[in-house]
């Protein structure tokens, strides 16, 4: 299933820019056209994010996104031509997520997107962690310790593993793939 992006940006070129680059980047892309009905466009699509404007007509960023915070924790990211410190805090404080000034390098609002979705909504894809040595567990002897951990949950067991290691030197972690860690 492809990820929705919902773009809240008045501007028709940037909003066109935007659908071609995230629909060609694998996403679902809608451009909200009625500025009024952002709130229940929000709710109708239930996007996975929103790119967000400051300035726009009938209302702007900061509000919306205020109003958004009141009923979803979607994360949003703040596109905007507005360059100011206030802006940026304004945009954090009232719940925005990323803040990206205009013109932007569009690698850097992919990546950017990525990073969020990938915290937000953490994958199903499961990845094998080994142990392979002696390891002592409540009085349990093993010889191999095999975990299978969400990616969410890869780093926490990573550093789990490194500091076993530090304690235990005979254990040396492998990732699935069988490449040493570290």
């Amino acid at each position: 299933m492809k990820q929705k992006i919902l773009i809240i940006e008045d501007d028709p070129i940037i909003q066109a820019e935007l659908v071609t680059l995230l629909e060609g980047n694998d996403y679902k892309a809608l451009a909200v056209m009625d500025f009024t009905t952002v709130v229940q466009t929000v709710k109708v699509f239930l996007p996975h994010l929103i790119l967000l404007d400051i300035k726009l007509p009938q209302t702007n960023g900061f509000t919306l996104c205020s109003q958004i915070r009141s009923f979803s924790n979607v994360p949003i990211i703040f596109v905007t031509s507005c360059t100011t410190d206030m802006d940026e805090l304004n945009s954090i404080m009232l719940g925005g997520d990323a803040f990206i000034t205009k013109p932007y390098n569009t690698a850097i609002l992919l990546a950017r997107i990525a990073s969020l979705l990938k915290r937000a909504y953490p994958t199903e894809a499961q990845t094998n962690l080994t142990l392979s040595g002696s390891y002592s567990a409540s009085g349990y002897q093993q010889d191999r310790i095999c975990r299978t951990a969400s990616r969410s949950d890869e780093e926490r067991t990573e550093n789990f593993v490194l500091s076993v290691q530090t304690r235990r030197s005979n254990l040396r972690p492998y990732r699935h793939s069988g490449i040493p860690m570290g």
